[in-house]
């Protein structure tokens, strides 16, 4: 699979927002004419998004235009043929809104209780900011990013985040409350015990994810992962390893 830069994502967006790419069901990135409509309403047909849809309204709104769903927005960028559920099941790293880190690139999506899974995606550009393919009568805009109007975030799996992957602004560190008396990094056989578990709690409630397995006292690979986006996030040396410098950033004392 190709992977990416953010560079090349926000370029992505910032063209859609820039041309005022418009919405259709189904719609892959491509000028919205006669032919796309055809393939468009043979491919998506149903009672909501009918011919009637496809060839009167969206036709009228979005003539000659390139259109694109919300997942078709990421979907013509990095040809991965999925929807938004999709999207989410892919990502690397993942957790509810209540705990995005507010990463540039990240994608935010919003999960239907009706409907019992996710129904939508945008991308977090910064700056407080999601670009989204919004709706059949809105089209590409920037949105301001809300919980109310996102559920979950996500890293997708399609993104290189080796170059940048701070958020907004750093999280400040809690008080120091911990002693840490040893390096924590992955090993063979894992580390394991309560050093372990206040650091994936620390790492948690500064909004970085662990993984599913939450704060379980294992320092794997989740784990490790967390620690370099806090790294990155402080302007740390990024090697997964917890030391005195990391452990500092935390708040904690050092007496390895």
């Amino acid at each position: 699979m190709s992977r990416f830069s953010v560079k090349q994502l926000m370029d992505h967006l910032n063209r859609a927002l820039n041309e005022k790419w418009g919405y259709a069901w189904g719609g892959r990135g491509r000028i919205y004419d006669a032919a796309e409509g055809d393939y468009l309403f043979r491919m998506f047909n149903t009672p909501k998004y009918n011919r009637h849809y496809f060839f009167v309204t969206q036709w009228r709104r979005w003539p000659n235009r390139i259109v694109v769903d919300c997942s078709g927005l990421l979907r013509c960028f990095c040809n991965i043929i999925t929807n938004s559920q999709g999207f989410y099941t892919r990502c690397v790293t993942k957790g509810p809104i209540s705990a995005f880190p507010k990463i540039p690139g990240y994608l935010v999506f919003r999960y239907s209780a009706r409907e019992k899974k996710i129904v939508h995606v945008g991308v977090y550009v910064g700056n407080g900011m999601v670009i989204e393919s919004m709706d059949s009568a809105t089209g590409v805009v920037k949105t301001r990013f809300s919980t109310k109007s996102w559920t979950h975030w996500g890293q997708p799996n399609f993104i290189d985040f080796d170059e940048i992957t701070v958020p907004d602004k750093p999280p400040s560190a809690p008080p120091a409350q911990f002693t840490l008396k040893r390096l924590l990094s992955v090993s063979a056989p894992l580390k394991r015990g309560d050093d372990v578990r206040a650091l994936q709690k620390a790492l948690v409630s500064l909004g970085f994810s662990v993984g599913k397995s939450g704060a379980d006292g294992v320092y794997g690979n989740d784990t490790r992962n967390a620690v370099r986006r806090f790294q990155q996030a402080n302007r740390l040396t990024v090697d997964g390893i917890v030391g005195r410098h990391t452990a500092g950033a935390l708040g904690w004392k050092w007496a390895g």
